[in-house]
C-alpha cells in the first residue's frame, strides 16, 4: 500500500465519515481487482463483507409505496430565488403537461441540478418530484454502489426496471457517473457509465430521472447530454441573501427584530464569511434561534446573530485577521457586537488566537 493511499484512509478515518471511508473501501476493492491485485481484493472484500453482516447493512433504494408521494415538510413554505423559481415553474408545468406527445415527453423527462453544496439542489429535486404526484424513488450513493463484481450494475438496473411511473432521484450522480477518460478511473466504474448511458437511452415516458451533483465538470460527457434540462443552483446574490434573510426573519417564532442597517451589516458578514448559499444561510438563522431559545430571549437583535456565529466558528480568526486589515469599518462593527457579551480574552479564545491580535478592541479585562 503507498504512502498517499494510507494518508487518504487514515485522514478519512480522523474525520469519522464511516460511509465515505465504506464507499473508499468498496472503489478500493474494484480497482485491486481489476489491476489483479488479488490478495488486496480478497482483504478488503472480506473486511467489508465482516462489517455488513455484523451491522445488517442492506443495499436498499429509498422509496415509497406505490400510489404515494414523499411528504415534503412545510412545502408552503420554500424559498427559491426568483431565477430559479421560474425556472422551477416551467420545468414543472412541462413535466405535467399531459398533452405533449410521446416522442417529446421521453425528450424532458431527465433533468440534472448542479451546483456548490448546500445551494438546495436536493430540496429542488424532491419538490420537482412532489409535483408532479408520482411514487419517487431517492437513491444515494451508498445505496447503490458495491465492492463485489457486477453488484452496482444488478443495483442500477434495479432502480430503473421497476413497472409503472415514477420519479427517481439520485444524489451525489458524479459518484458513478465519472467521465470514462478519468484517467483514474477503473475498469467496473466505466462499464457502470456505459450501462447508465444505455439506461438513459431506453427511458420510458413515464419515467423521470432527476440527478444532483456538487462536480458536474467530473460528469461523463455523454452522459451530461442525455439531461436536456440542466439547471445550475448557486450561491445567492446580494439580493437574493436579503431576499432570503426577510423569508427567514418572518418564518421565525421568535422575532427578529433587524433594521435596515442591520440586514446590510448581517449581509456584509454573510459575504465576508462566504456563507452565500440558503443552507448556510438558513443555519446562522437556526442557530441564533437556537440560542434564544435556549437562553429565554424574547427577541434576537443583529449582536445575537453576531454572537451565535462568534460561538458557531462561522466567524473565524483568518475572516477576522483580513477585515482588520482590509475593511476595518467592518470589523471595527463586528468587534462593537462581540464586545457587547464578550471580553477581549473571551473572543480570542474561542477563535484559538492571541488577544494582542484582536485590535482596537474595546472591553479590556
Amino acid at each position: 500500500m503507498n504512502s498517499d493511499l494510507l494518508v487518504e484512509l487514515a485522514q478519512l478515518g480522523l474525520d469519522g465519515d464511516k460511509n465515505k471511508l465504506i464507499n473508499y473501501l468498496k472503489n478500493l476493492a474494484a480497482r485491486s481487482a481489476d489491476e489483479r491485485k488479488l490478495t488486496l481484493y480478497k482483504k478488503i472484500s472480506e473486511l467489508l463483507e465482516d462489517y455488513e453482516s455484523s451491522s445488517k447493512v442492506q443495499w436498499q433504494v429509498s422509496g415509497l409505496p406505490t400510489g404515494q408521494v414523499i411528504p415534503i415538510r412545510g412545502e408552503d413554505k420554500l424559498w427559491f430565488p426568483k431565477r430559479l423559481e421560474d425556472r422551477i415553474g416551467l420545468v414543472s408545468r412541462l413535466l405535467a403537461d399531459q398533452t405533449l406527445p410521446e416522442d417529446i415527453k421521453v425528450k424532458f423527462n431527465r433533468i440534472l441540478l448542479h451546483g456548490v453544496p448546500g445551494t438546495g439542489k436536493t430540496t429542488i429535486g424532491l419538490y420537482l418530484a412532489k409535483k408532479m404526484g408520482y411514487p419517487i424513488k431517492y437513491v444515494k450513493v451508498s445505496d447503490v454502489i458495491s465492492y463485489k463484481f457486477g453488484e452496482t450494475l444488478k443495483n442500477i438496473s434495479e432502480v430503473f426496471n421497476d413497472g409503472g411511473s415514477s420519479i427517481i432521484f439520485i444524489d451525489e450522480f458524479d459518484a458513478f457517473a465519472k467521465s470514462r477518460f478519468d484517467s483514474n478511473d477503473v475498469g467496473e466504474l466505466k462499464r457502470i457509465v456505459n450501462s447508465l448511458i444505455q439506461t438513459l437511452d431506453m427511458l420510458p415516458s413515464n419515467k423521470i430521472v432527476i440527478v444532483a451533483t456538487n462536480l458536474v465538470e467530473t460528469i461523463d460527457p455523454a452522459i451530461a447530454r442525455r439531461f436536456p434540462i440542466k439547471v445550475h443552483v448557486g450561491k445567492l446574490n446580494k439580493s437574493e441573501r436579503m431576499d432570503f434573510i426577510n423569508f427567514l426573519v418572518k418564518q421565525s417564532y421568535i422575532p427578529i427584530k433587524l433594521s435596515k442597517k442591520d440586514l446590510e451589516l448581517f449581509d456584509a458578514i454573510l459575504r465576508e464569511s462566504d456563507l452565500k448559499t440558503v443552507d448556510a444561510i438558513k443555519g446562522v438563522i437556526d442557530s441564533s434561534i437556537v440560542s434564544a431559545h435556549v437562553e429565554k430571549a424574547e427577541s434576537i437583535y443583529m449582536q445575537n446573530i453576531a454572537i451565535s456565529m462568534l460561538n458557531n466558528r462561522l466567524i473565524d480568526s483568518d475572516t477576522l485577521k483580513r477585515l482588520g486589515s482590509e475593511k476595518p469599518d467592518l470589523y471595527a462593527k463586528l468587534i462593537k457586537l462581540f464586545s457587547i457579551q464578550y471580553t477581549k480574552t473571551d473572543v480570542a479564545e474561542i477563535l484559538g488566537m492571541h488577544r494582542n491580535s484582536l485590535l482596537n478592541y474595546g472591553k479590556e479585562i
